[in-house]
């Protein structure tokens, strides 16, 4: 990544997790931004094409509607490229196998989230 030509986009409302992404981003050359409130998937596309984004992270525990975003940005042809990284709970199957059934790209357990991040920044 060039220093402010991409950015990561961030799906979560765990804010005190997010200085921490947002160094790992930064630190690739990436911009930071997230989404911690509900939008309609319109909403969230016209986010997500507002800037060049290089990856999207979403946060499986969160509650925001990520299901339908995803989908819309599936259907968008200038969106669909733009790559999804999930993590959550090692504990949640279900919700990590959900990630996968909808399409994420990578899913991971929290605790592998950081390595995952990097790896897919660089």
């Amino acid at each position: 990544m060039t220093e402010g030509s991409t950015r990561v986009l961030a799906i979560t409302s765990d804010l005190f997790f997010m200085p921490k992404v947002q160094a790992i981003a930064q630190a690739a050359g990436g911009d930071f931004s997230w989404i911690d409130q509900p939008l309609t998937p319109a909403q969230f596309c016209a986010q997500l094409a507002a800037a060049p984004t290089a990856l999207v992270l979403l946060d499986l525990g969160s509650a925001l509607p990520w299901q339908g975003w995803l989908a819309a940005a599936q259907a968008e042809t200038a969106l669909a490229a733009v790559p999804w990284l999930a993590y959550g709970p090692h504990t949640d199957a279900p919700r990590l196998a959900a990630a996968r059934k909808a399409g994420v790209h990578k899913v991971v357990p929290r605790s592998q989230f950081a390595q995952a991040l990097s790896e897919m920044l660089s």
